[in-house]
């Protein structure tokens, strides 16, 4: 099909300004995790991209807090952040850091310690899955599995420096930080807090939304196969789609009627359980092409993301394995290529 979502730049930049974290945070506020805006003034903009360039002169080494003094808008920004952090449930013991936009996710593969942690959640994954079938491709199903839980864990920052440090390594968020120093008539961004909360990556779902109408929902990750998942599938389902039209959709505001959501479903029994699961609103992001769709895709199933010729809502995971994932493998760097071939990584 031909419709098209978003046209060119402006609109891009409208549906991204539209869906900036604070502008619909009083919408998802009972049904997400707390949170605290730290304004991110241009000019802390313009060090955090220096700090990325200079950093990726020298990744291996270059840490911001060693070099305070060069960037004061960074440590204003470092001192605000401290300080919000006291009125964040948990923010003592850690906390999630994004800005309006989006997460510097990409950036925690390189954080100390992290490949010791994939390590030690292959372990776990392992001990899990003993109560299981054993399934074609399990190993390598549960080192990305682990490698995935490894990196969702390490987002948990323990301190404003570190969130720094964080953003500074991040290239996912460089545009929007040009974005906050050269649009002058451009909305104000923010540094968001928020509560880290211990949850299964493998309960963590994208739901899409046409016209304030529920079309799809997909695991979140398409890579991974999640063997404690199908037996729960309806269940699941059940639970998001009616938690979505009961507290979501009719509160959606005219430039969110199209959109993204996504959710994850948390046990007060602890991470790995899926008893009494509650659904949670993680964030919300524009309906459209450059939107990532998981089990689905743009070019084959656009009518079905829209709700065109479908009566109800698709769910879509993974009954097995998929198999692409050795392909995957292929294009990772080659610590990560090492780990997920089974040969192991130290710390």
């Amino acid at each position: 099909m031909d419709k098209q979502l978003c046209a060119g730049t402006e609109e891009y930049l409208k549906q991204r300004d539209d869906s900036m974290m604070e502008k619909y945070f009083s919408l998802i506020k009972e049904h997400s995790f707390s949170s605290r805006f730290v304004p991110l003034p241009r000019e802390a903009a313009v060090e955090l991209k220096e700090a990325h360039r200079l950093w990726r002169e020298t990744p291996a080494s270059w840490q911001w807090h060693e070099h305070r003094v060069d960037f004061p808008a960074l440590e204003a920004l470092r001192s605000a952040m401290d300080g919000e952090r006291q009125h964040l449930a948990g923010g003592n013991d850690g906390f999630f850091v994004r800005i309006s936009t989006r997460s510097p996710k990409d950036a925690v593969l390189s954080g100390p310690g992290f490949r010791s942690v994939c390590n030690q959640e292959y372990d776990t994954l392992c001990a899990i899955e003993r109560e299981y079938p054993a399934y074609e491709g399990a190993d390598l199903n549960r080192r990305l599995h682990a490698l995935y839980r490894a990196s969702t864990f390490a987002m948990k920052m323990p301190s404003a420096d570190l969130a720094i440090q964080l953003m500074s390594e991040s290239s996912r968020i460089q545009d929007d930080l040009s974005s906050c120093v050269e649009r002058a008539d451009g909305p104000a961004f923010n540094v968001v807090l928020r509560e880290f909360v211990d949850f299964s990556p493998e309960l963590e779902f994208r739901a899409f939304v046409y016209e304030r109408r529920l079309t799809a929902i997909t695991q979140y990750n398409p890579l991974v196969y999640f063997p404690r998942l199908p037996p729960h599938q309806d269940d699941v389902q059940t639970a998001m789609e009616l938690f979505l039209a009961e507290m979501i959709l009719p509160r959606l505001p005219a430039e969110l009627a199209s959109c993204v959501v996504d959710l994850l479903l948390l046990s007060p029994q602890g991470r790995d359980s899926y008893d009494e699961l509650q659904v949670k609103v993680v964030e919300i992001n524009p309906l459209a092409e450059y939107a990532v769709t998981g089990l689905y895709s743009w070019t084959c199933d656009k009518a079905e993301l829209l709700g065109i010729g479908y009566d109800r809502c698709s769910f879509r995971i993974l009954s097995t394995p998929p198999p692409h994932q050795r392909l995957k493998v292929r294009t990772m760097a080659p610590q990560w290529r090492q780990f997920v071939a089974g040969e192991g990584i130290s710390s």
